[in-house]
C-alpha cells in the first residue's frame, strides 16, 4: 500500500519507523503551543490514506517520561482528511517545570489499519452465553 504525504514546511520529517517490524510510524513535532492545560504539537505533515483504510494517532511509549497524556485517547484519521496531523495532550503537571516534548522530538505514532463499512440491519440479536454482562464479567 502506498500512502501519499506532503510536508507543509521544508523541515518537516517524513513518518519513520523505530524498527523494521514496528506497527506505528513515528511523527515529529515541528510546532508547540500551550493553552489552558492543553499542549498542542503540529507535525507539518498531511497525508492521503487510501480508501478502505484509516489512521490512528496514538501516544508513543515514551509519553510515560513526560507529564503529558493524549487528550483524546487516540485520534482517528479518516481517508478523506487532508489537514495537518496534530497531537493534543493534556498537561498532568501544571507546576513551573512540567516535562514535555520539544520541537524535533518524536511525539506520537500513526498506525494505518484497514476497515470495511458495515451494512446496519435492525433486527433481534441472537442469544449468547455472555449476553449483556460486561465490565469484567468474563474473568475475575
Amino acid at each position: 500500500m502506498k500512502v501519499k504525504f506532503k510536508r507543509l514546511i521544508d523541515t518537516a520529517k517524513a513518518p519513520q519507523r523505530g524498527s523494521e517490524y514496528a506497527a506505528g510510524w513515528d511523527l515529529t513535532a515541528t510546532s508547540f503551543s500551550h493553552e489552558r492545560g492543553i499542549v498542542t504539537y503540529g507535525t507539518s505533515i498531511s497525508i492521503e490514506i487510501p480508501k478502505g483504510y484509516f489512521g490512528i494517532l496514538a501516544a508513543r511509549s515514551s509519553v510515560y517520561t513526560t507529564d503529558l497524556m493524549l487528550a483524546n485517547g487516540i485520534g482517528v484519521i479518516d481517508s478523506d482528511y487532508r489537514g495537518e496531523l496534530i497531537f493534543k495532550f493534556r498537561l498532568l503537571n501544571k507546576g513551573p517545570h512540567p516535562k514535555v516534548y520539544s520541537i524535533g522530538d518524536r511525539i506520537g505514532q500513526l498506525i494505518i489499519l484497514s476497515h470495511t463499512a458495515p451494512e446496519w440491519v435492525e433486527d433481534n440479536l441472537t442469544k449468547s452465553k455472555r449476553g449483556i454482562f460486561g465490565f469484567g464479567s468474563t474473568g475475575k
